[in-house]
């Protein structure tokens, strides 16, 4: 029985511009090998086009679900989140396409690579290894991860920290009159919340808050709670409201805003992130007693395309495109793979790498090993996290590099950023080869010899994770309505 990466390859998911392709909805086994990856990529030639139609009718009385999900049916579908057509215009955006540009957190403290290592971890549930629990003893962090730290279009930018930029931020502005909140947008989470008045009042350290009762829009829902954990341990719990929504100059009524009741250290201790718009699966959602549609899933039926893209950058500020495939953010052409039907994450198929630039220009598989790992597109992540083959690959090319106890992970000499430089690293999926440039896998020193590095192993968690390091170096494609992520090169000269 073929596995879930080989059966998207040979049903045509992994596509380019040009042909038509066809969607895989197998829901075998997740197992992978390289021979299944060799022998579809052998079949991967069934292309798309660059800049995709929706699958859906783009009507706003097409109800917003996410219809891939075997929790779908726990959504819910008669209220404000599913996009009504009601005579208040509830769930209706107000354009069909916008963009959001990123803000820089000028309070961010930089996080050690151990503790992005373990944000990863937490945020996704998985059982830390050995060697990372010897460096939690060592760097005195808790179990826990403490430190412990864990049809519109419209476009929004992100900006990166001073100094490093591992977290991006977007003004968004909630109620009416607006009140703007700078959120995380995270791609691997599915819930929308916000420090609020309700917030514990020790919780709150300078950042500013949602408070329902000053919007004339707001509305509780009686007797509905989240309560949302990430991968650093950090936590944030409270009640739900309704109400207006705005991003990159678009609104949406009717949306739900999760309002936090408590928080933990790791939010409280950065007073400019006020909290996190979840741009995954809504059946990711964690409202109680029904789950709520993501903002993207709200909005969904109103936009030209039901996409949203990702233009992350290298120290300034980046962009979130809802609605519209900007073609002048990137470079060739989009390739597309379908995700995983049935998983709450943007995840896919990677089916091979490369480690250095390839020998020979006339050849671009030269040097490429085939070797396919599940992985996800995570903007909320800070690192690429690989399966140790790759990880051991990558740093054999590195003179010097070596697995630090203390730091829980691959540390390099900083000299090497100078000559002769940290080689690029390549990744497949299916016939698209993505580069990232070695001079961004440099995540930061820590100390005055050696640095970490932003390739880490993926350990005991289930996939890889495709975090900010690599999405600074590629233009992204969130297609919501074909099932499917592409990616595609863009200018990275500085």
């Amino acid at each position: 029985m073929p596995s879930l990466v080989a059966a998207l390859l040979l049903s045509g998911a992994f596509a380019e511009e040009g042909l038509d392709h066809q969607h895989s909805n197998t829901t075998n086994s997740l197992e992978v090998t390289s021979a299944e990856v060799t022998s579809a990529e052998a079949t991967s030639a069934e292309l798309t086009s660059a800049e995709p139609t929706s699958a859906e009718p783009t009507s706003v009385e097409t109800t917003s679900m996410n219809s891939t999900s075997s929790e779908a049916n726990s959504l819910e579908t008669n209220s404000p989140e599913a996009n009504s057509t009601d005579a208040d215009g509830v769930g209706k955006l107000n354009v069909d396409k916008f963009s959001v540009k990123q803000v820089r957190n000028e309070y961010y403290k930089k996080k050690s690579g151990l503790v992005a290592l373990l944000d990863a971890y937490a945020k996704y549930s998985a059982p830390l290894p050995d060697q990372l629990k010897i460096a939690m003893k060592f760097n005195g962090l808790s179990e826990n991860g403490k430190e412990k730290r864990q049809h519109q279009t419209g476009s929004t930018t992100a900006t990166p920290p001073q100094g490093y930029d591992y977290e991006f931020l977007c003004p968004v502005d909630i109620g009416t009159p607006a009140q703007t909140m700078n959120l995380n947008f995270d791609s691997g989470s599915s819930d929308l919340w916000v420090f609020s008045n309700d917030t514990t009042a020790a919780e709150i350290n300078g950042q500013e808050i949602y408070n329902a009762s000053n919007s004339t829009t707001a509305a509780l829902k009686p007797g509905y709670t989240f309560s949302i954990g990430y991968g650093d341990g950090n936590t944030a719990s409270g009640i739900v409201y309704t109400d207006v929504v705005s991003i990159g100059g678009a609104s949406v009524r009717g949306m739900a805003v999760e309002s936090a009741l408590e928080v933990s250290s790791g939010f409280t201790s950065d007073p400019y992130s006020w909290g996190l718009l979840g741009l995954g699966m809504s059946a990711g959602n964690t409202v109680q007693p029904v789950k709520q549609l993501t903002f993207m899933d709200t909005i969904k039926s109103s936009l030209q395309q039901q996409v949203f893209t990702a233009n992350l950058k290298h120290g300034i500020p980046g962009e979130y495109d809802f609605g519209y495939i900007d073609s002048t953010q990137y470079t060739g052409r989009i390739q597309y793979g379908s995700i995983a039907p049935s998983s709450i994450y943007w995840e896919f198929a990677a089916t091979g790498y490369r480690i250095g630039a390839a020998p020979n220009a006339s050849a671009p598989n030269a040097g490429y090993t085939t070797y396919a790992w599940r992985s996800i597109a995570d903007t909320g992540t800070t690192l690429l996290l690989v399966p140790d083959q790759v990880v051991t690959d990558y740093y054999a090319a590195v003179d010097g590099s070596a697995y630090d106890d203390y730091w829980g992970g691959v540390l390099f000499p900083c000299a090497v950023m100078d000559d002769p430089g940290l080689p690029d690293f390549t990744f497949g999926i299916g016939l698209y080869k993505g580069t990232l440039p070695g001079r961004y896998i440099n995540y930061g020193n820590v100390n005055d010899t050696y640095c970490y590095g932003g390739i880490q192993t993926q350990g005991s968690m289930e996939f890889g994770i495709f975090g900010d390091v690599i999405m600074k170096a590629q233009f992204v494609v969130f297609d919501l309505g074909n099932q499917r992520i592409g990616f595609a090169q863009k200018d990275v000269a500085t």
